[in-house]
Formats: structure tokens, sequence, C-alpha cells
């Protein structure tokens, strides 16, 4: 029973520590995507104008504007990468892990010493 009961709060805190990391994110990730938008807007526009023969608006050559709109989108919208998110939950399990570490090493010396 007590096993039922510390398995259901380590997944409540693990559960609770996710929102944690991704409530606070969720306002960037928003203002990342606005902006992306934003710039991928004004660049399609400049080169439908450049293609079309009005290269004077923007100053910018119909090369340098397609190599600016594929670093715009190559800008994640989500802040977080699969590295972070990896040493996020590692961190998380560190205190289950040596738990169970824990009574492992206690069941094996009963095992020993009986």
């Amino acid at each position: 029973q007590l096993a039922w009961t510390l398995g259901a709060l380590s997944l409540g805190a693990l559960a609770l520590a996710g929102i944690a990391l991704a409530l606070p994110l969720r306002g960037l990730r928003d203002a990342v995507a606005i902006a992306k938008a934003r710039e991928l807007g004004w660049c399609n526009g400049e080169i439908r104008r450049t293609r079309s023969g009005d290269q004077a608006r923007s100053g910018l050559g119909l090369a340098d504007l397609i190599a600016y709109r594929a670093v715009v989108e190559s800008v994640r919208e989500w802040p977080l990468d699969a590295p972070t998110l990896r040493r996020f939950a590692l961190y998380l399990g560190i205190p289950l892990v040596s738990w169970l570490g824990g009574a492992f090493v206690e069941r094996l010396l009963d095992a020993a010493l009986s």
C-alpha cells in the first residue's frame, strides 16, 4: 500500500513539475510564433515585390530575402529542445531512483543478514 501511495505521489509531483515548467514558457512560445509569422509575412511580401521588379523599396536582392526567409523559418517556436527536456526528466527522476535504490539495498541486506 505504501509503495502505491508513494508511486502516485511521485507521478503527481512529476506532473506538477512539468506544468510548472511549461506554463511560464507558453507566453514566450506565443510571442515567438507571432514575431515569426510577422517576419515571414514581411519577407514574403518583399520577395513578391522584388520578383515584380520593385527593388527600391527594400534595397535587398532576391537571394538575400530568400536566405533571410530560411533563417526565420528555422527559428523554433518552442524554446526547449530535446536535451533540455531529457535533463529535466532526469532531475525529476533522481528522488525516485534513490528511493528505489534504497529499497533494493535494504532488501539485499535483509536477505544477506537473515
